[in-house]
């Protein structure tokens, strides 16, 4: 424990009382730094000890619940001046920041801000010290991996880096706004691909609920009148979506609605579709199961799937008939 003392004035070529020396020699102890007797009016030691007082409180623990509100007072703050104190939570943490600003400045870490309507030379001077590019054109892109830009990615970014050139982004900043603008993009696909695979899934059992048995004779029926279409309207269509996000034909009322058509517009379209001649196309399928029939007859009526084939297209040839 640290040792406190008082010391009061000793007459000159007094002594001091018993057991101890005079004034001198008490100034030439606390001088070399000696532990000292405090001297009381009688030339008595008196001693005392910090356990005896309790000891001062420290200047953080002294510190009033408003140091903050304080501070901004006593120094005259504007309201701005004052909220970046309140930015801090703790005394320390002030201290603490202004010495790591002033690191930074010491580093030269810390660029001139730019002035209002700078000349040329100050502009590019900036621009230099904070690594932002001469022109627009000057971003040069570094994309994380899995990321790649499109024709009409390049076109927006195109716009994109004028703005950033005019508000002096820095480059390495602008990297980090694209990839983080491709990479929620990329998400966003995802997400997309797999809502589109959920309302097949739902679209499928739908129409198989509905259809039963003429489940797969109507989707025929579809896939044949769309191949009416030419190529390119049919590729189009086929990918086609709502507004609401979901593609045309993972849509069961469309799925509904193109069938019906399908079945209007060309009965023969259920059993061969994806033919540019339906009619055609069936009588050759006859001509070929009944020349088997009469050719290789163990071969016909030892597989039912033939026979039922050839009943089917019977029935489409009757169709087209009426």
């Amino acid at each position: 424990m640290r040792t406190k003392y008082h010391f009061q004035e000793v007459e000159s070529g007094g002594e001091a009382g018993a057991g101890g020396g005079g004034a001198a020699d008490v100034v030439a102890d606390v001088a070399t730094g000696a532990d000292v007797p405090a001297v009381d009016n009688g030339g008595q030691v008196a001693q005392v000890n910090d356990g005896d007082q309790g000891g001062p409180a420290s200047f953080l623990d002294s510190l009033p619940e408003n140091w903050r509100g304080d501070i901004a007072q006593s120094m005259g703050l504007d309201e701005s001046q004052s909220n970046v104190l309140n930015r801090y939570s703790t005394f320390p943490d002030l201290v603490n920041s202004f010495f790591e600003q002033r690191n930074l400045i010491a580093q030269g870490q810390h660029n001139a801000a730019l002035p209002e309507n700078p000349t040329d030379e100050q502009l590019a001077e900036y621009r230099q010290s904070n690594g932002i590019p001469e022109t627009p054109e000057g971003y040069e892109l570094s994309l994380d991996d899995g990321l790649v830009l499109d024709g009409e990615d390049e076109a927006i970014l195109g716009a994109v880096s004028q703005i950033a050139h005019a508000e002096n982004v820095p480059a390495a900043t602008y990297n980090k706004l694209v990839n983080s603008m491709l990479a929620a993009r990329e998400i966003e696909a995802q997400a997309e691909l797999e809502q589109h695979g959920l309302d097949q899934q739902r679209a499928i059992n739908t129409m198989k609920s509905e259809w039963k048995a003429d489940y797969q004779t109507n989707l025929n029926a579809i896939q044949g009148f769309l191949a009416t279409m030419p190529k390119e309207l049919r590729e189009g269509f086929e990918h086609a979506q709502l507004p609401n996000g979901r593609k045309l034909f993972n849509e069961p009322a469309a799925l509904a609605f193109f069938a019906n058509t399908a079945r209007a517009l060309n009965p023969a379209a259920t059993v061969v579709p994806n033919s540019a001649n339906p009619v055609e196309s069936i009588n050759s399928e006859v001509a070929k199961i009944e020349a088997m029939m009469r050719d290789e007859p163990d071969k016909y009526y030892a597989d039912p799937t033939i026979q039922n084939r050839l009943n089917e297209l019977y029935a489409a040839q009757e169709r087209m008939q009426q």
